[in-house]
């Protein structure tokens, strides 16, 4: 575990397929979890197999569906928050989520040898963020509960929602609109990042119920 798979044009020439087949086939084995693709320093291998799709146990299809009550609770509260905190947020605070974005992406996708992330991902550390920004201390409270579970359900499972870059780019639309301090955008970015996710998580349990149903 760990080696660097050949590049694309090495793999396309010896298989004898085109570098977009090529492309495609690493990031759906990036997605099971078993390759990690480092931006600009190429795709090494994470796991032999991804045990969320392919050891169908209780416990894992319990992991996803409270992932799944989770995402629709979050959107709930994290809907809200973006367009309240789009009216209040300074140059300051989006600086801030910016640069926090850019290191989780930087260490996650080119990590200095011996580096131990300071983060872990999957984390809710911009929506929690977002959601202090609004001042409602209900809510900042429920949230951060709901980051709690989520974190234990993905680690439970061995895996993340989708790649790094993907969340990177998600985040960095949400800050985007919250910048230009445009509620209804902010609200559509939030939204269409939550939807992703929810979408991953029952495409999740649609593969294990299929693989379990295949296997009677």
């Amino acid at each position: 575990l760990g080696e660097r798979i050949p590049s694309e044009r090495s793999l396309a020439e010896t298989l004898k397929v085109s570098r977009s087949s090529v492309r495609g086939a690493l990031k759906a084995l990036e997605t099971e979890g078993i390759l990690e693709i480092r931006h600009g320093g190429g795709a090494y291998l994470r796991s032999l197999s991804s045990p969320v799709y392919y050891q169908y146990t209780n416990d894992h299809r319990e992991n996803l569906l409270l992932l799944r009550s989770l995402i629709q609770a979050r959107q709930a509260i994290e809907e809200w928050a973006v367009a309240a905190a789009a009216a209040c947020i300074t140059p300051e605070q989006i600086h801030e989520l910016q640069t926090r974005e850019r290191h989780q992406l930087k260490i996650t996708e080119n990590p200095s040898p011996g580096e131990q992330p300071d983060f872990h991902l999957p984390n809710m550390d911009l929506e929690v963020s977002v959601t202090r920004i609004t001042g409602n201390g209900v809510l900042l409270d429920m949230h951060e509960k709901i980051e709690k579970m989520w974190k234990q359900a993905y680690k439970s499972l061995q895996m993340t929602a989708f790649p790094a870059r993907t969340r990177y780019e998600h985040h960095m639309a949400i800050i985007k609109a919250l910048e230009k301090h445009d509620a209804e955008a902010a609200r559509t970015a939030i939204g269409v990042h939550n939807r992703s996710l929810e979408k991953h998580i029952v495409a999740a349990i649609d593969r294990l119920d299929n693989a379990a149903n295949a296997e009677e």
